[in-house]
């Protein structure tokens, strides 16, 4: 199985990633 800090981290990477293509928010 996968580590839960592995997908924590995944996560959190994609999510900081969709934070930061969105111009209105940053």
């Amino acid at each position: 199985m996968i580590p839960q800090s592995i997908l924590l981290s995944w996560f959190l990477r994609a999510f900081v990633r969709n934070l930061s293509s969105l111009p209105g928010l940053v």
